[in-house]
């Protein structure tokens, strides 16, 4: 059984719960992740152009696979 594909809306809500929750005070400063349907039931999303697709499925769960977003920032910070 196929299960049904949560909406845009909903999924671009369970992603920006989990950003926030992952990123905490950076949350902000992300660039707006994107996201397309994916498969039968489900959304990808990324946060950079370099990032592993991550993954909304139909329960709204997220398949989180990481981002290269920040790296940069963290370099930036070692460096003052």
């Amino acid at each position: 059984m196929i299960e049904e594909r949560p909406t845009e809306e909903q999924a671009k809500q369970a992603v920006t719960n989990f950003l926030k929750a992952e990123y905490g005070d950076q949350f902000d400063m992300l660039p707006e992740p994107g996201l397309v349907e994916d498969g039968e039931s489900g959304w990808a999303f990324w946060i950079s152009d370099d990032d592993t697709t991550s993954y909304v499925h139909h329960d709204l769960l997220i398949e989180w696979c990481g981002s290269a977003w920040g790296h940069d920032l963290a370099e930036d910070a070692s460096h003052d």
